[in-house]
């Protein structure tokens, strides 16, 4: 599963497939996606981000198999 937390808009699309749409203007929330079952290997990732005023935030987590709660996407994985 993908959790998204941005002040302001933001999409997470993974394969061409939105699996979290957390549009409008609003304050830094988190938003979960229905989890996506990806084979081994790679995958086409992108976060879109939009931001109106005020704060700015933008962070993207993930809870691999078998973990009991979300953490940061680790950068080694973002290649």
């Amino acid at each position: 599963a993908f959790r998204v937390t941005s002040d302001d808009g933001s999409r997470v699309t993974i394969n061409s497939q939105v699996v979290i749409n957390h549009d409008g203007t609003h304050s830094a929330t988190a938003k979960v996606g229905e989890p996506v079952h990806l084979a081994a290997g790679r995958h086409r990732l992108l976060v879109e981000h939009f931001d109106h005023a005020g704060d700015r935030r933008l962070t993207l987590e993930w809870q691999p198999p078998g973990a009991t709660g979300f953490s940061v996407v680790p950068t080694e994985n973002l290649l």
